[in-house]
């Protein structure tokens, strides 16, 4: 599958507010100047970040995806954000030491070289600059439905791995330079009234605006044996 029909497939709903805790602690303490979402596809995560408030006080918005159609998504949310159009593990079009905080969600697990990507992210962050990383965590007897290319059952089809022990990750962090500075697991949980809007495919992205579908959309069952791995690093 390529990029834009994974784009066109895995669509991406909007929420009016930053549901991740770490993220918000990390706006409401510090004062960022030039942000970068990199791998923001559809933007939910600068949306909600749009509307908190985070936003307003920043000098640049930079938004990377490698698929167009996803960055002509970002566009609609804010005239202010730079979307850029790169890969990843390369950012070849983004420049150095320029950022002092970068997002990186649920990103690392679909790129071919993980050691690559966090070079990258090295070489365009400032010295003392906050890097924000989730990924996959999965525990021996984790299972789910998919099988990757690989022929392993993963959480998402297009994963090339989910990390199994801390080390895993761990080790290329520092072979990247970079400090970790907080790490956390949190078991992963799908939303009902999520799955019953995609199986019915409507392709409204701010249908969780209505407030009843919001207190549906937190009924939520676990998947035993996956974690969101929640990291925080220092450059």
């Amino acid at each position: 599958m390529n990029i834009e029909e994974y784009a066109n497939k895995h669509f991406q709903y909007w929420y009016s507010q930053v549901e991740n805790l770490e993220l918000k602690l990390l706006f409401e303490n510090n004062k960022f100047k030039n942000i970068i979402d990199i791998g923001c596809g559809d933007g939910s995560i600068l949306y909600a970040c749009s509307q908190s408030g985070y936003l307003n006080k920043c000098n640049e918005i930079w938004a990377i995806d490698l698929s167009w159609q996803r960055l002509s998504q970002v566009y609609n949310i804010s005239n202010f954000i730079k979307c850029v159009q790169d890969d990843a593990q390369e950012l070849r079009k983004i420049p150095e030491e320029y950022f002092d905080f970068v997002i990186c969600t649920q990103v690392i697990e679909h790129v071919e070289n993980d050691l690559s990507l966090l070079k990258a992210i090295y070489r365009i962050s400032k010295t003392g600059t906050i890097i924000y990383l989730d990924t996959i965590f999965k525990k021996r007897f984790g299972w789910y439905f998919y099988i990757n290319e690989k022929g392993k059952r993963t959480l998402d089809p297009t994963h090339e791995r989910e990390y199994e022990n801390d080390n895993e990750l761990f080790s290329i962090i520092c072979n990247a330079g970079l400090k970790i500075i907080y790490s956390k697991k949190q078991i992963v949980t799908f939303s009902i009234m999520n799955y019953i809007i995609r199986l019915l495919n409507i392709k409204n992205r701010l249908i969780f605006q209505n407030k009843f579908l919001q207190i549906l959309q937190k009924i939520k069952l676990p998947i035993p044996g996956y974690y969101i791995w929640k990291l925080i690093l220092a450059k």
